[in-house]
Protein backbone atom coordinates (compact mmCIF):
# COMPACT_ATOMS: atom_id res chain seq x y z
CA UNK A 1 0.00 0.00 0.00
CA UNK A 2 1.31 3.45 -0.89
CA UNK A 3 0.92 5.95 1.88
CA UNK A 4 -0.42 9.41 1.06
CA UNK A 5 2.55 11.18 2.59
CA UNK A 6 4.78 9.87 -0.23
CA UNK A 7 2.74 11.54 -2.94
CA UNK A 8 4.19 15.02 -2.48
CA UNK A 9 7.82 14.11 -1.77
CA UNK A 10 8.97 14.30 -5.39
CA UNK A 11 12.22 16.14 -6.09
CA UNK A 12 13.97 16.75 -9.38
CA UNK A 13 17.53 17.15 -10.58
CA UNK A 14 19.06 17.63 -13.98
CA UNK A 15 19.79 14.43 -15.87
CA UNK A 16 23.55 14.82 -15.48
CA UNK A 17 26.51 13.77 -13.37
CA UNK A 18 26.20 17.08 -11.55
CA UNK A 19 22.54 16.37 -10.75
CA UNK A 20 23.47 12.92 -9.49
CA UNK A 21 25.41 14.45 -6.60
CA UNK A 22 22.20 15.68 -4.97
CA UNK A 23 20.32 12.37 -5.26
CA UNK A 24 20.35 10.32 -2.05
CA UNK A 25 21.52 6.71 -1.78
CA UNK A 26 18.02 5.67 -0.71
CA UNK A 27 15.26 3.45 -2.06
CA UNK A 28 12.43 4.92 -4.08
CA UNK A 29 10.74 5.32 -7.43
CA UNK A 30 11.93 7.61 -10.19
CA UNK A 31 10.84 9.12 -13.46
CA UNK A 32 12.97 10.30 -16.34
CA UNK A 33 10.97 13.10 -17.91
CA UNK A 34 11.48 15.31 -20.93
CA UNK A 35 10.55 18.78 -19.73
CA UNK A 36 10.14 21.71 -22.08
CA UNK A 37 10.52 24.96 -20.16
CA UNK A 38 10.20 28.61 -21.01
CA UNK A 39 11.97 30.89 -18.56
CA UNK A 40 12.00 28.04 -16.02
CA UNK A 41 8.28 27.33 -16.29
CA UNK A 42 7.49 23.71 -17.24
CA UNK A 43 5.10 23.95 -20.18
CA UNK A 44 5.18 20.37 -21.39
CA UNK A 45 6.23 17.15 -19.67
CA UNK A 46 6.67 13.78 -21.37
CA UNK A 47 7.36 10.69 -19.27
CA UNK A 48 10.21 8.73 -20.85
CA UNK A 49 10.87 6.04 -18.25
CA UNK A 50 9.59 5.00 -14.80
CA UNK A 51 11.69 2.85 -12.51
CA UNK A 52 12.44 1.78 -8.97
CA UNK A 53 15.70 1.37 -7.13
CA UNK A 54 17.18 0.44 -3.79
CA UNK A 55 19.80 3.16 -4.38
CA UNK A 56 18.52 6.10 -6.45
CA UNK A 57 21.93 7.79 -6.74
CA UNK A 58 23.52 4.65 -8.16
CA UNK A 59 20.59 4.10 -10.50
CA UNK A 60 20.84 7.59 -11.97
CA UNK A 61 24.56 6.96 -12.49
CA UNK A 62 23.82 3.79 -14.43
CA UNK A 63 21.33 5.66 -16.65
CA UNK A 64 24.02 8.23 -17.40
CA UNK A 65 26.46 5.59 -18.67
CA UNK A 66 26.09 5.50 -22.48
CA UNK A 67 27.71 2.05 -22.60
CA UNK A 68 24.76 0.45 -20.82
CA UNK A 69 22.34 -1.24 -23.22
CA UNK A 70 19.29 -0.17 -21.23
CA UNK A 71 20.07 3.48 -21.98
CA UNK A 72 18.93 3.39 -25.59
CA UNK A 73 15.59 4.83 -24.48
CA UNK A 74 17.22 7.87 -22.92
CA UNK A 75 18.19 9.35 -26.26
CA UNK A 76 21.22 11.08 -27.64
CA UNK A 77 23.33 13.47 -25.64
CA UNK A 78 21.73 16.45 -27.40
CA UNK A 79 18.28 15.27 -26.29
CA UNK A 80 19.42 14.84 -22.70
CA UNK A 81 19.51 18.59 -22.09
CA UNK A 82 15.74 18.61 -21.62
CA UNK A 83 15.67 15.49 -19.42
CA UNK A 84 15.10 15.62 -15.69
CA UNK A 85 15.40 12.87 -13.09
CA UNK A 86 12.52 12.99 -10.62
CA UNK A 87 12.59 10.77 -7.55
CA UNK A 88 10.40 10.01 -4.58
CA UNK A 89 11.99 8.38 -1.55
CA UNK A 90 9.91 5.64 0.05
CA UNK A 91 10.34 2.44 2.00
CA UNK A 92 11.59 -0.46 -0.07
CA UNK A 93 8.41 -2.47 0.57
CA UNK A 94 6.36 0.22 -1.24
CA UNK A 95 8.44 0.88 -4.36
CA UNK A 96 7.16 -1.99 -6.51
CA UNK A 97 3.52 -0.99 -6.04
CA UNK A 98 4.35 2.67 -6.68
CA UNK A 99 6.32 1.85 -9.85
CA UNK A 100 3.47 -0.28 -11.19
CA UNK A 101 0.90 2.43 -10.51
CA UNK A 102 3.05 5.09 -12.22
CA UNK A 103 3.66 2.93 -15.31
CA UNK A 104 -0.07 2.18 -15.58
CA UNK A 105 -1.00 5.86 -15.19
CA UNK A 106 1.70 7.49 -17.33
CA UNK A 107 2.43 4.80 -19.95
CA UNK A 108 6.03 5.97 -20.54
CA UNK A 109 7.28 5.12 -24.03
CA UNK A 110 10.56 3.51 -22.95
CA UNK A 111 9.23 1.08 -20.35
CA UNK A 112 9.25 -2.42 -21.80
CA UNK A 113 7.20 -3.87 -18.95
CA UNK A 114 3.53 -2.91 -19.07
CA UNK A 115 1.10 -3.74 -16.27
Amino acid sequence: MITNNNVSNWRSVSFSRHGRESVPESPGVYAILRVNRVMGLPLQVEPIYIGKSKNLKSRLGSHLDPAKAHNEHVGSLSERESLEFWCNLMPQDQITVAEKKLIQSLNPRANKIRY
